[in-house]
C-alpha cells in the first residue's frame, strides 16, 4: 500500500465498547477486539468495509479486560496478525486469562465476579510478539505513531498516538453521556489515571477515540486535566 493521504479509522461498535479498524501502509491495524462470542459481527462489518481478515497484521491492545480481547484468539489465529500489548499482561494472555477489572459502582461489584466468571472460562491462549515497556515505535508495522504504557484503568493500560495528531485513549476516560467524561465504573488507581492523562495531552492530539463514548477534541481532554486536578487536589 503507497501512501496514505487520509487515513481511514472505521470504528466498530460491540455492544457498549469500540474497537478500531485502521488503515496502515502495509494493510489495516486492530486495536483490541471487542467481547467474547462476537467474532461474526467484527467479520461481517470488515466484509461491508471489503477488509478480509487476513488483511489485518497488526492487533494492539489498550488492555487486557474481557470487553477488549473477548475475541483475540480467534481473530489472531485467522489472520496471522502480530498482538502488541503492554509487557505486564503477556503472561496472562498467554494463559487464555484476562486482566482483572476493579468496579468502583455497588451494581458492578456484585456482578462483575459473575460476568468475569461466565465469559473468562471460553478464552483461549494467545502468544503477544511485541511489547510496550514505556513506549513502542509502530513504524515497523506502517503506523506512524507510538502505543505508550498509560496506566490507571488497569496497570496494563496502553494508548495509540499517531503522528498525525489522533490518539486512541482505551478506557482511561468513557463518554458517560454527549460531551461528559469521567474515568468510569471501572478503574484500578484514578491517580495513575490523571497521570496518564497528563502525559497525552502533552503530545497535543486533535482528535481522540474513546472506547467507551465517541471522540473528545484535545482541549477537552485538557479541560478534563484541569478540572479533575481541582476537584481531586
Amino acid at each position: 500500500m503507497k501512501n496514505i493521504t487520509q487515513r481511514r479509522i472505521f470504528p466498530i461498535s460491540i455492544l457498549n465498547v469500540r474497537i478500531f479498524l485502521i488503515q496502515s501502509q502495509h494493510g489495516y491495524a486492530l486495536i483490541d477486539t471487542g467481547i467474547p462470542f462476537h467474532e461474526e459481527r467484527i467479520i461481517r462489518v470488515f466484509k461491508s468495509l471489503g477488509v478480509d481478515l487476513t488483511d489485518i497484521h497488526t492487533i494492539i491492545l489498550t488492555h487486557g479486560h474481557l470487553d477488549h480481547i473477548g475475541c483475540l484468539a480467534y481473530i489472531q489465529e485467522h489472520s496471522g496478525a502480530v498482538v502488541i500489548c503492554q509487557r505486564s499482561i503477556a503472561s496472562t494472555l498467554e494463559a487464555g486469562d484476562f486482566e482483572e477489572a476493579v468496579p468502583r459502582v455497588f451494581y458492578w461489584k456484585l456482578l462483575n465476579p459473575l460476568v468475569s466468571a461466565l465469559l473468562g472460562k471460553w478464552l483461549k491462549p494467545v502468544q503477544p510478539q511485541r511489547f510496550v515497556d514505556i513506549s513502542l515505535d509502530l513504524n515497523e508495522f506502517g503506523l506512524k505513531g507510538r502505543v505508550l504504557h498509560t496506566p490507571g484503568h488497569s496497570p496494563g493500560s496502553c494508548s495509540i498516538l499517531l503522528d498525525e495528531g489522533t490518539c486512541f485513549l482505551g478506557d482511561l476516560l468513557r463518554e458517560a453521556s454527549p460531551g461528559i467524561y469521567d474515568t468510569g465504573l471501572f478503574f484500578h488507581n484514578r491517580q495513575q489515571i490523571l497521570t496518564s492523562l497528563a502525559k497525552i495531552a502533552t503530545h497535543k492530539p486533535h482528535t481522540i477515540y474513546l472506547s467507551h463514548g465517541t471522540t473528545m477534541t484535545g482541549r477537552e481532554l485538557e479541560s478534563f486535566i484541569s478540572q479533575a486536578y481541582h476537584h481531586f487536589s
